[in-house]
């Protein structure tokens, strides 16, 4: 998806936020499993 789509989705969905994974496509499980983790773990602390 273009980087722009992705923005526009995250400004359209109540408290969304838009994290860019440079170099990451659409296996980013696969691709990115560590940032994947660290990112879901923020989103836990701060609920």
């Amino acid at each position: 998806m273009p980087v722009r789509n992705g923005m526009r989705i995250a400004q359209l969905v109540p408290h969304a936020r838009y994290r860019e994974l440079p170099g990451v496509g659409h296996l980013v499980p696969l691709e990115a499993g560590h940032r994947l983790a660290e990112l879901v773990e923020e989103l836990a602390a701060e609920t």
